[in-house]
């Protein structure tokens, strides 16, 4: 069993659905348990909040096609400033996972030949926050995919089974976390990153 946290904060309505129906039927169908960070917690270096997925590799693949999918549909509402338009369209772009440094040493391969390779055969831009970016003690580094979304799906698809192995070989290895939209510091929530 692995685990996922996905971040998510205006199209967190699409995403838990009326009284949490959405997230719960997802949970269920993908066999997996779900946990959602309060509207204040957000990820160290990020303004997105996160959806914590315990499940099968299978399962993880599921649930992050299933929230980059709402990301993807999301809509700034009609009073959003211009620019808070750009940067919903540029976050469309990317699908983010936090995942541990152990993981992220293993996607990045010796002398970067993994991410190379990631980045050459699926023609996407692969981001990764460097250690020392990161809060003293924080074993986690953020990943971030972006491109075309079919080529974006499949390299997470990938580098989901690189976690999953690296997690068979350490089993202290932390949880990946995907991260989703966030509505903090984006135009149209509040300080608290209320969106609406």
């Amino acid at each position: 069993s692995s685990g996922i946290n996905a971040e998510y904060g205006y199209c967190a309505g699409a995403i838990i659905g009326k009284g949490g129906e959405t997230i719960k039927g997802m949970a269920d169908k993908a066999d997996c348990d779900l946990k959602i960070s309060k509207n204040d917690e957000r990820f160290p270096t990020t303004s997105e909040r996160v959806i914590s997925i315990q499940g099968s590799q299978a399962a993880l693949e599921e649930v992050v096609l299933f929230v980059q999918d709402k990301i993807r549909k999301d809509t700034p509402p009609p009073n959003a400033r211009t620019e808070s338009h750009a940067v919903n369209a540029k976050r469309k772009e990317a699908c983010k996972l936090i995942v541990s440094d152990t993981s992220a040493g293993r996607i990045i391969g010796k002398g970067g030949q993994r991410v190379k390779e990631l980045k050459d055969d699926y023609n996407i831009v692969i981001n990764i926050t460097r250690k020392e970016e990161m809060p003293r003690g924080f074993e986690e580094r953020c990943v971030s995919v972006e491109g075309d979304a079919t080529n974006v799906d499949q390299c997470v698809k990938e580098i989901i089974k690189i976690v999953a192995k690296s997690r068979q070989t350490h089993d202290q290895d932390a949880l990946p976390l995907l991260l989703c939209w966030s509505d903090h510091r984006q135009g149209w929530g509040d300080h608290q990153g209320n969106g609406r």
